[in-house]
């Protein structure tokens, strides 16, 4: 008799998250191979390589030249801000804004630039592209707090949690590259909090979800390595790695969220199965099927991985898609009712009610996968240059207020007020020009379109 294993290709069915102390009895993950194709976003990495940057700080001013890639040496100390006056409290589930998650499927890997603290009121921001510090934004003028290259930014208590990322354009005293270290923003002071090789982390007020990577090599243009999520306690200090079948950072409201997608089956004449190998195993009976990017199920589990609730109707939700508050917003495309064309909806799924409502037709083809949105003051912004009001569903294109240059954004971030995009390279402030916007045209039939217009501001130290 002939084998009937199906074999998945491509893709991560489960996802999410951490819990609140060691589980007992739970077995630890098993290492994990990814082969990372590097024009995918399974791995990012961070930094470029200009030759010199400079950097300006309060009191005193900071410069930084890079005379020869990889030298410069930077030490685990910060710059006090002096006496802060406490204004507010924490989150009660994210040590950063919800809107900064970024999707479900891909916030394993996006990177997280910006992060507000509501204690001290303070924006803190990855000076990304240039010296790539940490600083403290003030619409004034930014102040540096620390010299230290970073990425992911979480506050808790009044403190900044952060991954050292080198990207090799620093050599580093007193800590390590992926380590997850912590800044105290009276003090100056800044201390190691895991002594590990994390490339991405998600701070909770309970602890830290973080994915290390134990061991990475390059073959050509390809990269495979062995990678593990892992739990720190901030209760016991101690890091455990994640249960079996728990393999995204992603949380819901202090749950685990759990999500499985449907599998479609590939033909034997598929061209992903026309390798020697691939025809080998179907002569043996295997049968071989990839995950289709639609959502079959999404559920929440507790500490111990039982289920606790089931999302009613999610069905047909899109692997890309952005989480906030109860409700998960994704795009869909389906063929006009004379099937000449796909049209792009932007689609809020209720996880209270399972109910699936259309928001807009899109004045534009777009699509999550690759993409980035923001949903900013009940605005969704796209990085399509296409903003859409949830209360009516009106429109507008953002064209870039300069004539002829139209900057590429590749993440939205805000502070609740500000927003922050990342393009070209860089770290900048997005802001829409004041104005009434203009009809002018119809990109879709029955889809107006107003004309808007925004700016980049560069932020400078």
């Amino acid at each position: 008799m002939k084998k009937k294993l199906t074999v998945l290709v491509v893709f991560i069915l489960i996802g999410l998250t951490a819990c609140n102390k060691p589980v007992e009895g739970t077995d630890p993950a098993e290492n994990k191979e990814a082969t990372v194709n590097p024009g995918g976003k399974e791995k990012v990495t961070f930094g470029g390589k200009e030759e010199a940057t400079d950097s300006q700080g309060e009191p005193e001013k900071i410069a930084v030249t890079r005379k020869e890639y990889g030298t410069e040496e930077v030490e685990l100390e910060g710059k006090g801000l002096g006496e802060l006056t406490v204004k507010g409290t924490d989150n009660t589930y994210y040590c950063n804004l919800e809107e900064n998650l970024k999707m479900a499927f891909t916030a394993d890997n996006d990177p997280i630039y910006v992060c507000k603290d509501p204690v001290y009121d303070l924006t803190y921001y990855v000076n990304y592209g240039r010296d790539n510090f940490i600083y403290v934004y003030r619409k004034e003028g930014s102040v540096l707090a620390m010299a230290i290259p970073a990425r992911d930014l979480y506050c808790k208590e009044g403190e900044l949690y952060f991954i050292a990322e080198t990207d090799g354009q620093y050599q580093l005293s007193g800590f390590a590259q992926g380590n997850i270290l912590k800044y105290n923003p009276v003090a100056g002071s800044v201390t190691v909090v895991v002594d590990c090789s994390a490339d991405k982390m998600i701070v909770y007020p309970d602890g830290i979800c973080y994915r290390e990577i134990l061991e990475e090599t390059k073959n050509g243009d390809w990269t495979t390595r062995t990678e593990e999520y892992i739990f720190y306690s901030f209760a016991t200090g101690e890091s455990i790695a994640f249960p079996k079948g728990v393999d995204s950072l992603r949380r819901w409201n202090g749950y685990w969220l759990q999500r499985e997608e449907e599998i479609g089956m590939l033909s034997a004449s598929d061209p992903s199965l026309q390798t020697p190998e691939m025809q080998a195993l179907l002569a043996q009976g295997y049968t071989f099927g990839t995950a289709t990017g639609i959502i079959k199920e999404l559920r929440l589990l507790d500490i111990q991985g039982n289920i606790v609730e089931t999302f009613p109707g999610a069905a047909g939700i899109s692997r890309y898609n952005y989480m906030i508050g109860d409700y998960v917003y994704y795009v869909e495309k389906r063929q006009n009712e004379e099937n000449t064309e796909k049209r792009s909806y932007l689609i809020q799924y209720d996880k209270n009610t399972g109910i699936h409502e259309d928001v807009a037709l899109l004045g534009q083809g777009i699509i999550l996968s690759g993409g980035d949105m923001l949903i900013h003051k009940n605005v969704v912004y796209f990085d399509h240059h296409i903003r859409v009001e949830l209360d009516t569903g009106a429109q507008c294109l953002m064209q870039y207020a300069e004539d002829g240059f139209t900057p590429t954004i590749e993440y939205f971030y805000t502070d609740g007020e500000t927003m922050f995009c990342l393009g070209d390279g860089k770290l900048w402030v997005f802001e829409e020009l004041p104005g009434d916007f203009v009809i002018t045209r119809e990109l879709i039939t029955g889809v107006p379109l107003e004309i808007g217009t925004y700016e980049y501001r560069l932020l400078e130290p």
